[in-house]
């Protein structure tokens, strides 16, 4: 299941808030016919920049995960590693 952990920091810099963030996101997933993503904070780390809105999708192939990180890039919104 492909899951994007993005700085919240980075999404309200590029949007008005998290919800406008979000809608954006499934509009485009609507838009480029993938699956409706699945949204969830994280904001357990101790540091509040690494506080992240998690995008997680049922299935995406590879050319779809490539435009995902192209839309994310444009955006200068930054995909954490997850967290081991």
């Amino acid at each position: 299941m492909p899951t994007y952990r993005l700085s919240i920091n980075d999404l309200l810099r590029a949007y008005a808030d998290l919800d406008q963030a979000a809608e954006e996101i499934a509009y485009f997933a609507q838009a480029h016919r993938q699956p409706e993503p699945a949204f969830d904070l994280d904001t357990q780390h101790s540091n509040p920049w690494y506080n992240a809105l998690v995008v997680q999708f049922p299935a995406l192939d590879a050319a779809q995960q490539r435009l995902w990180q192209q839309y994310l890039a444009e955006r200068d919104i930054e995909i954490f590693a997850p967290a081991e």
